[in-house]
């Protein structure tokens, strides 16, 4: 049986307006406004044992999202940190600190370090048969790739190129059903665990849900046909849809 999982009410969340400060124009200006955060703590009834929620939005043991550690970074590279600091209401050496993290995080080859991996594939001349394997991060929302086809050798030779350390920092691999996806990841991120998208789970649940009806349609008697006719659409519909 799992262990019990109780949550401390120490999660809480508010917004503080960053200091003005008054533009080269003379027109005063604000920050944008900053979100601190704390997420929950939770604590496991049978051992004890402590473990803090992790979300894919924010970098474990920071208080800020990504999104705005990207913001910093951005306004770093064209202004003092001092001044961004200043305006972010930030001290400079956790303005300092992002900009350092972003910056090595994006010289590795051009491409940022990410903890949920997308594989999925698309096809650019329908009914020709040709995929494209597309490569993305979802917890940053961008597209790290497309690659010309989707085999094996092909997405080995990507994550080489990456690199250990990159591949080495993947979390999570969200992958089509694809066989070559699932294989490459398995070796190439031995940190991540590998699950399938949503999509191809439920396409492949209403797939063997349509088959098993078929077959009983087909052994009913006409009276239990007659009460199976039409009941496709009801059978895939979510609970909460359904009258």
């Amino acid at each position: 049986m799992p262990s019990t999982s109780i949550s401390t009410p120490t999660a809480s969340s508010w917004l503080h307006p960053a200091p003005a400060w008054t533009s080269g124009s003379g027109q005063q200006a604000w920050a944008r406004r900053c979100c601190t955060l704390r997420v929950c703590k939770h604590i496991l009834a049978a051992c004890r044992h402590t473990f803090v929620e992790r979300v894919a939005w924010r970098e474990p043991g920071l208080a800020h999202t990504l999104r705005y550690a990207r913001h910093i970074y951005e306004r770093t590279r064209h202004e003092d940190i001092a001044q961004v600091a200043l305006n972010e209401g930030l001290s400079q050496d956790t303005v300092r600190g992002i900009f350092e993290r972003w910056k090595k995080t994006l010289d590795q080859r051009g491409y940022p370090l990410v903890k949920v991996l997308g594989l999925d594939e698309i096809t650019i001349h329908k009914g020709h048969g040709h995929y494209r394997l597309v490569i993305s991060a979802s917890e940053l929302g961008i597209v790290l790739d497309v690659l010309p086809d989707r085999s094996k050798e092909t997405l080995e030779a990507w994550f080489e190129q990456r690199g250990t350390a990159w591949c080495d920092d993947v979390e999570v691999c969200c992958a089509a059903t694809w066989d070559a996806y699932h294989t490459v990841a398995k070796t190439k991120l031995p940190n991540a665990q590998r699950v399938v998208d949503r999509f191809h789970v439920t396409k492949n649940l209403t797939d063997a849900v349509t088959t098993a009806r078929r077959t009983i349609q087909k052994q009913a008697d006409e009276a239990t046909q007659a009460l199976l006719k039409g009941c496709r659409w009801l059978l895939v519909k979510n609970r909460e849809q359904a009258d």
